[in-house]
């Protein structure tokens, strides 16, 4: 849709009626300049990005879908799968991001099953991972969701039974 129009050659408005009065009916003269409207430039009509009836996003979906450009997509055919629940955890699960309690479990899990593996070693190593891996203890028991999922601090005497918790 086009808004905007051209200059007729012919008289619209009253006011275009004064301008080219003859100067006994006003009693002025008249404008040289204004004297045929063949001289006054056209006004073009514009066509603003939003203007008009038409759809354009849906003309341009509907030319893509006549071209086949959504005929081989992933998917095609099988119904959507609608997450349950919290969104940002399943946005989260889709991106394959995990919370920062699940990292913190799995590096703890991992760090104590290279401690177990590791054999024989001397005391002040093994003491210095097990302080290591408490503060990690401690740091996954203040940010872990609830209350039920916290751990208790890993002893050298009991590292294989509570290895049996984290994994």
């Amino acid at each position: 849709m086009f808004f905007g129009s051209k200059r007729n050659k012919t008289k619209h408005s009253s006011v275009t009626n004064e301008l080219h009065s003859t100067p006994k009916e006003n009693g002025s003269k008249p404008d040289p300049s204004l004297e045929s409207q063949e001289d006054l430039p056209t006004v073009q009509p514009v066509q603003y990005w939003n203007a008009g009836t038409s759809d354009w996003i849906g003309e341009m979906y509907k030319e893509q879908l006549r071209n086949g450009a959504f005929d081989d997509l992933p998917g095609k055919g099988k119904p959507l799968d609608i997450p349950s629940g919290d969104v940002t955890n399943s946005i989260l699960k889709n991106a394959n991001v995990l919370p920062d309690w699940l990292t913190l479990q799995h590096e703890i899990r991992d760090q104590l099953h290279n401690l177990l593996s590791s054999g024989d070693r001397d005391e002040k190593a093994v003491q210095r991972e097990l302080d290591d891996l408490n503060k990690k203890v401690s740091k996954y028991n203040n940010v872990v969701p609830s209350i039920i999922l916290q751990k208790r601090k890993i002893t050298k005497e009991e590292m294989q039974k509570q290895y049996g918790q984290w994994v």
